[in-house]
């Protein structure tokens, strides 16, 4: 004979359906959250999905060469690609203007992996394993994107060159289809002159 089923007391279902409450507030956030995506991509026009997550010792290291760029160059770089994206100025020396270089991190860089032979660092040479072979390793090379800019050349051509790299990284991920990159754009905050 079957036991008899307890009856719920009244705490027991308010219990439960407070809880059957905020499952679907969580269900409810998630839909308003991809909504809200969906409706930057279209007021934006950018489809960026994520791949990983931007790493804090990317952003780092890019801070490190910009240190003595132009504060309106790096501007431009945050705005347009993002902020773990490394710049290189270095003057041209034979005539007026400068190589404007641009890292992608490697998070977004579709380079493959190459080998080469490691360096003792205190004699210079390389490193041999016991039959007298170099020993290798496996690197991931920078991946580097640059641009002579004349001196007569203005900030649009430094703009137009990121806009180059940008449509090149997500040209390439649609050719081998894979979700589009996400750039971690620092966003800038315009105030109003009369404030």
């Amino acid at each position: 004979m079957a036991e008899p089923k307890e009856e719920k007391t009244d705490l027991d279902k308010v219990l439960t359906a407070i809880g059957k409450i905020l499952d679907s507030q969580e269900k409810l956030e998630d839909k308003v959250l991809k909504l809200e995506k969906k409706l930057t991509r279209f007021e934006t026009g950018k489809d960026d999905r994520f791949k990983e997550e931007v790493k804090s010792e990317d952003i780092e290291k890019a801070k490190v060469g910009r240190e003595n760029v132009d504060p309106r160059i790096v501007k431009i770089v945050d705005e347009m690609l993002g902020e773990d994206f490394a710049i290189k100025v270095l003057p041209q020396k034979d005539r007026p203007g400068f190589t404007f270089t641009i890292t992608v991190p490697f998070r977004l860089s579709l380079l493959p992996e190459e080998r080469r032979p490691i360096k003792n660092k205190a004699t210079g040479g390389y490193v041999k394993n016991k039959q007298n072979e170099v020993q290798m390793e496996v690197y991931q090379p920078e991946d580097n994107r640059s641009r002579i800019i004349a001196s007569t050349d203005s900030f649009d051509a430094i703009k137009n060159h990121c806009e180059k790299v940008r449509a090149n990284i997500v040209a390439t991920y649609q050719k081998i289809n894979k979700p589009l990159p996400e750039f971690r754009i620092k966003q800038f905050v315009q105030w109003n002159a009369k404030q």
